[in-house]
């Protein structure tokens, strides 16, 4: 696909952009380095803009009464208020965000792997949890939200580039408000959307079929719900598999014995973790081609995201798969 659209990312401002940590520093992400040209960032440090200054005496999530409460142990001050009151603030602007990279274990922007605390000194951490303004945005923005940390794993990075690049492309449906235009474009994604979730596929094809008549705003409104939801959560190796078999169909009859049968030797691998996607989705890409399979031909399922942003790694098996448990 040609002329990607630029995805709007959410990022911690520490990260590769400003160097307002609480110590002064900046966070280096190769991942963040890799996408910038293909991205717009919308830059976020809600330490600074509520006020703390750079450098600043660090803060703790601590659980009291039992509430979170974000505070500063070496002055006592509390600024869970502030916090929270700036996330309301930051959220009400209403940006089409389509994705969201914060600051992996910040009391602030964590969201999964920050130290909760029984006191706000002299007390060992009792669990993980997410940061203050992290938590918000976990539970209002729609995307994918993930840090820094997690992105250095490359499934994750994949999960991450198909997600905001899909709903980048997205807008432009939206702003085009036509029903052949989303039909096209859930046809293009068809076999993504199998590989995430069949069932929610199903739906979105009643919904842009759109049988009772209903407005375009209205359909599209509702596709929309429907599309954040199908990436909540990765493609199953299962799922995947029964696309690649699902395509394998299209071309299978136009193959030789030897040609299947080398290609389902492909998939077991696939199967026992040995060998990356790539190494199927490419071999399926030559046989389209050579076939001229114009529906196969468009499916985002092969490039969901710039193929300059797809590292071929073939170290990229079991264990970086694992990672989702």
């Amino acid at each position: 696909m040609d002329n990607w659209p630029k995805p709007l990312v959410l990022l911690s401002k520490c990260i590769e952009f400003d160097h307002c940590r609480y110590d002064g520093s900046m966070i280096s992400s190769d991942f963040v380095k890799k996408i910038k040209p293909f991205v717009d960032f919308q830059l976020v440090c809600p330490e600074v803009e509520i006020g703390l200054g750079i450098p600043r005496k660090s803060l703790r999530l601590i659980r009291k009464d039992k509430k979170k409460r974000l505070v500063q142990p070496a002055t006592d001050k509390d600024v869970t208020s502030e916090m929270m009151n700036f996330a309301e603030s930051f959220l009400s602007k209403r940006l089409r965000i389509h994705g969201a990279i914060l600051k992996s274990k910040s009391p602030s922007c964590g969201i999964k792997d920050v130290k909760l605390y029984a006191a706000n000194k002299n007390a060992a951490p009792v669990k993980r949890t997410s940061g203050l303004f992290g938590e918000i945005l976990l539970h209002s923005l729609p995307c994918v939200v993930e840090s820094e940390g997690r992105l250095r794993n490359k499934f994750i990075q994949e999960h991450f580039l198909a997600s905001i690049f899909t709903f980048a492309r997205f807008e432009r449906v939206k702003k085009k408000s036509s029903i052949a235009q989303l039909v096209l474009f859930h046809a293009e994604n068809k076999f993504l959307f199998m590989a995430y979730n069949q069932e929610l596929l199903r739906n979105m094809g009643r919904i842009a079929a759109n049988q009772g008549d209903q407005s375009i705003e209205t359909v599209l409104k509702e596709y929309e719900t429907y599309l954040y939801a199908v990436f909540k959560k990765p493609p199953s190796h299962s799922s995947t598999i029964n696309v690649l078999l699902h395509i394998f169909g299209f071309v299978s009859d136009n193959l030789s014995k030897s040609e299947k049968s080398f290609f389902m030797k492909l998939v077991d691998k696939y199967k026992h973790e040995k060998i990356p996607l790539t190494v199927l989705s490419n071999v399926l890409k030559s046989w389209v081609v050579r076939f001229g399979e114009p529906y196969l031909s468009t499916q985002t399922f092969f490039n969901p995201f710039p193929e300059d942003l797809l590292e071929e790694d073939l170290s990229m098996i079991a264990d970086q798969q694992r990672y989702w448990e």
